[in-house]
């Protein structure tokens, strides 16, 4: 690998991880940040080109919600028990309490059947108007950052070519 590739996936995982750490300051701050499992999965996979953003399949939720009648249990029944169980281990985390293993299972199924009939409170927000702002402000501000740092990497890469060149006559 010649040196000016390198420099340019020095650059890209450096915006990458800023990008992951505002990405990561936002989920928090918009009080989405419950047991850290979530963002403790966002990362930056380097790629020939750059870096690819890695987090959760559901990540995107985070900015608009989820749509009514998107079931995150499906029909086989062993997702039902799964996302019941994430759940009632978000409810924990928050410090909700129940009196019975029973009071806790129809807590979470009224949580999932209000979630496929209305959507989640973010997609009603984000229908209101008030979409959470997780993504698309780090992300551009991410572009512009990488954008310049490369261009001047470039730049200063031609200057030091014509500069050599120039040398030479």
């Amino acid at each position: 690998m010649d040196e000016a590739t390198s420099k340019l996936i020095e650059i890209c995982s450096d915006v990458g991880n800023t990008l992951v750490n505002e990405i990561k300051q936002r989920h928090k701050a918009a009080g989405q940040y419950v047991t850290g499992k979530t963002s403790a999965m966002l990362h930056i996979q380097p790629t020939d080109g750059g870096f690819r953003l890695i987090g959760w399949k559901y990540s995107g939720t985070y900015e608009e919600g989820r749509k009514p009648n998107e079931k995150p249990w499906g029909s086989s029944g062993n997702k039902s028990t799964d996302f019941s169980q994430a759940l009632l281990a978000w409810a924990s985390a928050k410090g909700i309490t129940f009196r019975s293993e029973q009071q806790a299972q129809g807590w979470a199924y009224c949580v999932m059947r209000k979630m496929a009939q209305k959507g989640s409170q973010r997609y009603r927000n984000a229908q209101a108007g008030h979409p959470e702002d997780i993504f698309r402000t780090p992300i551009a501000d991410m572009q512009e950052r990488l954008m310049k740092q490369w261009m001047f990497y470039l730049s200063q890469q031609v200057k030091r070519e014509l500069l050599r060149i120039d040398l030479k006559k």
